[in-house]
């Protein structure tokens, strides 16, 4: 796809293009992508407890951050991706912590000239309470931050995105999008599904003791198809030629 990007107004209508054709050049992990985001604006009913706003404020910094990952993905910003995916997952475990936690000090305090600050002592308490009440959920939020963590300091691998070689002129080129590798894309379309997927049966699995969360009619069979569809998804991708020579050297 030749991408312009001379001027502001040819690189909003090259992200235009880019949006609207995702769903042929991605078609299955779009798709699946999608789903998980309607998913997940339509999941919860009502919250019993007025008091669990929290929750509320959290799920709306995730549902934010899910279609900007989406977006991010598909208009070929890979780190943008990265980042608003990083945020979601942060969000999740901040919100599980909510529905089981009301002490509002645990997410923010008023510092000496009465501004209000979230320290890292508040994300390390919603960790902590995370892997000794939810271990499995824990480990594998850690190593979705870990799989996308390389992305949030600047490298020569994803600089190089952006510097890909112009083989009409002979030099390289400096560019507004990375250059297009269409595995990737679908790897950060499937990474964010994915992890939206597991942080909505986090929050089933702590509301079993708490009955905050009123969730939509088949929430639960519609979290086993959508789970269904991301596990074919990830089969699909090892059967990919630079996957399988990966997974032979190992």
């Amino acid at each position: 796809m030749d991408l312009k990007q001379s001027t502001i107004e040819a690189i909003l209508d090259s992200e235009r293009e880019l949006v609207d054709s995702a769903p042929e050049r991605y078609p299955e992990y779009f798709t699946h992508t999608y789903n998980v985001s309607a998913f997940l604006n339509e999941f919860l009913i009502n919250l019993k407890d007025p008091n669990k706003f929290l929750f509320r404020i959290f799920l709306g910094h995730i549902r934010k951050h899910y279609l900007l990952a989406m977006l991010s993905a598909v208009r070929l910003h890979g780190v943008q991706t990265a980042a608003n995916t990083r945020q979601l997952l942060e969000a999740g475990v901040a919100a599980a912590y909510s529905l089981a936690n009301e002490d509002i000090t645990d997410f923010v305090k008023e510092d000496k000239e009465g501004f209000l600050v979230s320290s890292k002592k508040n994300s390390v308490k919603h960790y902590k309470w995370l892997n000794d009440n939810f271990k499995t959920a824990s480990d594998i939020i850690k190593n979705f931050k870990d799989s996308i963590n390389s992305s949030a300091h600047a490298n020569v691998i994803y600089a190089m995105k952006t510097f890909p070689l112009d083989e009409s002129k002979g030099e390289y080129q400096s560019s507004f999008f990375d250059f297009e590798d269409e595995l990737d894309v679908k790897k950060d379309l499937w990474l964010l599904a994915n992890a939206t997927l597991g942080l909505l049966h986090l929050f089933f699995r702590v509301n079993l003791t708490r009955d905050i969360i009123q969730f939509s009619p088949g929430f639960s069979d519609r979290l086993e198809k959508e789970l269904k569809e991301s596990e074919k998804l990830k089969e699909n991708a090892l059967m990919e030629p630079r996957i399988k020579k990966v997974q032979e050297k190992k």
